[in-house]
């Protein structure tokens, strides 16, 4: 339907896609850890990039259950951490959220 030409660029914008959301996703991890450690600045940026380079390094070479075991770790990881924070503002954000 609509041609040969389709699987070439379907690979193609697959491949575009991934990698804009390896670098979009390393961006953003590294300007979040400036964020949270400004002291430590272009260290911790150096830090968090060489840890994200590590973990695709980890994803490319190991089995994807191991990968998703990761991943869901991460989420987990995460999902607590904006829980705590959540709770500890919960003063604040009542009376921001008031109309």
């Amino acid at each position: 339907l609509l041609g040969a030409g389709a699987g070439v660029f379907l690979c193609a914008s697959v491949c575009c896609f991934g990698l804009a959301t390896v670098l979009c996703w390393s961006h953003y991890m590294q300007r979040s850890g400036v964020y949270l450690f400004p002291r430590c600045g272009r260290r911790i940026a150096s830090l968090l990039l060489w840890v994200y380079c590590a973990m695709m390094a980890v994803g490319a070479c190991h089995a994807s259950e191991l990968v998703w075991q990761l991943a869901d770790l991460a989420i987990g990881s995460m999902t607590l951490i904006n829980l705590y924070f959540l709770w500890k503002n919960r003063r604040e954000i009542a009376r921001v959220s008031r109309v």
